[in-house]
């Protein structure tokens, strides 16, 4: 629009307005808002009630109604939110820029326009570093946006806040009608499963099935860690390029390969890390619900490897790997990582020992087939309504994405060819 201003974010706001200072009374009541809890232009997970003596160091962000926050790590997140409500003691984490808008700009257009993917895409073109991206505030308040007179700000506002609204009234029924569908899918891999009471140790951690004969992984497969990627690791001539499969692709029962990234490695690395069809791949880290949830690796893409986030797990020839895979998203699998996972602010990790204590049921190998096999079918219409519900979401959100960016960037006339 030719009668708009490009306006770096510093000159909209003051950056950073408010922190909570070290003689805060430890118990100061507070809602945390971390990096996981927020998506682009949403919120995935409600705050965290919390006292100030038991936050996390970087718990200090003081947030108010009109505020936006941009995530300042692990760009490639996207995290963006506006707070259109705020409850009392909301606390980001140092994680993110808080930018609060000086009175000549609409709040809320600016929320909107830190949503966008424009500023999103020029954020993360910024960032720094490969496995964990990030961009200094300093450098993320110079990024300039495209700013109308206040009247056609306040336009743009009112016609997203009513056009988003309905996009999202739409997400969450589909989301809702998933949680349904996999709720029945749950349902149905603990009746084939889980014929018995779980087992606990005097740590109350989960041991085993009531009735069924229980041994560790170490004893039924081999664990394994990933590459890294190392900038200062010497390559030479002979270096080979292969597939690298990262946290990202490693899904609650599927491998998203949307994005498969590649990594230069010397050949015996590569030799030595390459996965093989029936693998079963494992996060280290993420949320607690998704912990140690097993998919299997099918051979594609081949060569492949895969970072040191994720673990490979590969069964003997007594066990099946999508059985294995089924039980670790049991809700015994489930009780087992989140009862003995490391939890910091609602990330969970767990390590190599832990995933090769885990104690499968040790039935034999024709049981574990007849299994999988039943639930394949047992939840083969289940999946295919997911599949369609999940598709039909990403399409809203991509819309919901392309009309913000373009009211914020040429206004709402321009939205009207989409």
């Amino acid at each position: 629009m030719s009668n708009w201003d490009l306006i770096p974010l510093k000159h909209i706001g003051r950056i950073n307005p408010e922190v909570l200072g070290e003689d805060v009374s430890p118990d100061h009541e507070m809602l945390y808002v971390d990096i996981g809890s927020v998506g682009q232009g949403r919120l995935t997970a409600d705050p965290q009630p919390m006292l100030f003596d038991e936050a996390p160091s970087r718990a200090r962000r003081v947030l108010r109604q009109g505020d936006s926050i941009v995530s300042t790590v692990r760009t490639y997140l996207r995290s963006a939110w506006f707070v259109r409500e705020c409850a009392p003691g909301l606390i980001a984490s140092t994680g993110f820029m808080v930018i609060r808008p000086h009175a000549k700009f609409d709040e809320e257009f600016v929320g909107w326009a830190v949503q966008s993917d424009s500023f999103i895409d020029d954020v993360v073109s910024k960032s720094v570093g490969v496995s964990y991206p990030a961009i200094t505030s300093t450098e993320m308040s110079r990024i300039k946006i495209p700013v109308p007179p206040l009247p056609e700000q306040r336009r743009v506002a009112e016609y997203l806040g009513q056009e988003t609204s309905q996009i999202d009234c739409l997400i969450e029924e589909y989301e809702r009608q998933i949680a349904l569908v996999e709720e029945v899918n749950d349902a149905l891999l603990d009746e084939l499963l889980i014929d018995g009471q779980i087992e606990f140790d005097e740590c109350a951690t989960p041991v085993g099935i009531a009735g069924v004969p229980m041994r560790p992984l170490r004893a039924a497969a081999q664990v394994r860690g990933g590459v890294t990627v190392d900038g200062k690791r010497k390559l030479g001539p002979e270096a080979v390029e292969v597939a690298y499969l990262r946290v990202a692709n490693v899904q609650d029962g599927f491998l998203d390969l949307g994005e498969v990234k590649t990594i230069r490695l010397p050949p015996d690395l590569a030799l030595r890390n390459l996965l093989a069809s029936g693998d079963v791949l494992l996060t280290e880290g993420g949320d607690p619900d998704k912990l140690g949830r097993g998919t299997v690796f099918y051979g594609e893409p081949d060569p492949c490897v895969h970072q040191n986030h994720v673990f490979s797990v590969r069964p003997s020839e007594r066990v099946h790997p999508e059985y294995l895979a089924l039980v670790t998203r049991s809700s015994y699998g489930k009780a087992y990582f989140e009862a003995t996972g490391t939890q910091t602010t609602g990330i969970a990790t767990t390590n190599k020992n832990k995933v090769k204590s885990f104690r499968i049921p040790d039935i034999p190998f024709e049981e574990q087939e007849s299994i999988v096999e039943k639930l394949k079918l047992e939840v083969a219409g289940n999946s295919r309504v997911t599949r369609e519900l999940l598709v039909q979401i990403e399409h809203l959100q991509e819309f919901r994405r392309a009309i913000i960016t373009t009211a914020v960037t040429e206004g709402v006339d321009a939205c009207s060819a989409l």
